[in-house]
């Protein structure tokens, strides 16, 4: 007898909850006006699709640059590269150039992209 009612109470609580949410129904939910922050659009940061990529050539080109001079210098001054990189990147170009400088070694010439 004790079985049949531990089988009921968890019967009648999944019962109950079913006539709970039927009864519910739909709840109308106000949606809230948008910011300002949210309807303006922000400036774009160059004028034109031109200008963005002489921005980016001129970018990358500055990070090969440096990253040229500071494996000529085998690794040392490795900070130099921050202001181009960041994040895991920053740190996987950080490991290399400590692990010339582990390694005695240095480059010799510059990177040229064609």
């Amino acid at each position: 007898m004790k079985i049949r009612q531990r089988l009921s109470a968890p019967m009648l609580a999944a019962v109950m909850v079913i006539t709970l949410a039927a009864c519910v129904g739909e709840v109308d939910v106000p949606e809230a006006e948008p910011t300002a922050n949210e309807t303006a659009t922000p400036p774009p940061v160059f004028a034109s699709e031109e200008e963005a990529l002489a921005a980016a050539v001129e970018t990358y080109e500055g990070f090969l640059a440096q990253s040229d001079q500071i494996l000529a210098e085998g690794g040392a001054g490795a900070e130099r590269i921050d202001r181009f990189l960041m994040g895991e990147v920053e740190a996987s170009e950080r490991a290399g150039y400590a692990e010339m400088v582990g390694l005695g070694l240095r480059t010799e010439g510059s990177t040229k992209v064609t």
